[in-house]
């Protein structure tokens, strides 16, 4: 964990989580490019309890980089590094993560 001025940052392994207390939150995914490495692309999943989404717009990403009702958006991909942010604080009360 470092601090970045105002703001925590978590460098996390891939299969790592951590428990997140903030209000909102921005998830910045980094990648080393190779030749026959195409990169990655972030995306957000809004889920209900059950872990389903309610319909595609739930699903934010680079072709649909802002939910409609949520406040959710993918910022892109800026060379080896693409971001997604996510305002957690307040939320539709039927959507569980």
């Amino acid at each position: 964990m470092m601090n970045g001025g105002s703001h925590l940052v978590h460098i996390l392994k891939m299969g790592e989580n951590i428990a997140v207390s903030a209000a909102s939150v921005r998830v910045l995914i980094s990648w080393s490019a190779g030749p026959a490495d195409p990169g990655l692309d972030a995306c957000a999943l809004l889920l209900l309890s059950a872990g389903k989404v309610r319909s595609d717009n739930d699903f934010v990403f680079y072709n649909q980089p802002d939910h409609p009702t949520e406040p959710v958006r993918h910022l892109g991909r800026r060379g080896t590094v693409d971001a997604v942010e996510v305002q957690l604080v307040p939320r539709q009360a039927t959507l569980d993560r």
